[in-house]
């Protein structure tokens, strides 16, 4: 029986499924062409920081990416993964005074 080392990779989560007002990095492009084409240029790219700022009745979720908060429908968030933040993955709680780069990030876009 061979055993394997564990991942150091956080597993990752559909944004559908992300926890809201948490750092979170994106996983993987959209495997839509078309929407990877648009996330694209919203800033939707692996590693990139990104944040659920509300969750809607229907399933849709607005994010905080690149500086701007961005409406994604139920269906699409689904599809596009996540994954915490190292911050997170240490236990760090959000309401303490942390700076960490994702949080400087969005901080523009979580005050406004």
């Amino acid at each position: 029986m061979t055993q394997t080392a564990p991942s150091l990779e956080p597993a990752s989560v559909s944004l559908a499924a992300a926890p809201l007002k948490t750092d979170l990095l994106v996983s993987a492009p959209a495997a839509d062409p078309a929407a990877a084409h648009r996330l694209l240029t919203l800033g939707w790219r692996p590693g990139a920081p990104v944040r659920v700022i509300r969750r809607t009745g229907g399933g849709a979720r607005v994010i905080a990416l690149s500086g701007a908060r961005v409406a994604i429908g139920h269906q699409l968030a689904q599809t596009l993964r996540v994954s915490l933040a190292p911050n997170e993955l240490a236990g760090v709680d959000w309401g303490t005074e942390v700076a960490s780069p994702v949080t400087a990030a969005l901080a523009p876009v979580v005050a406004g």
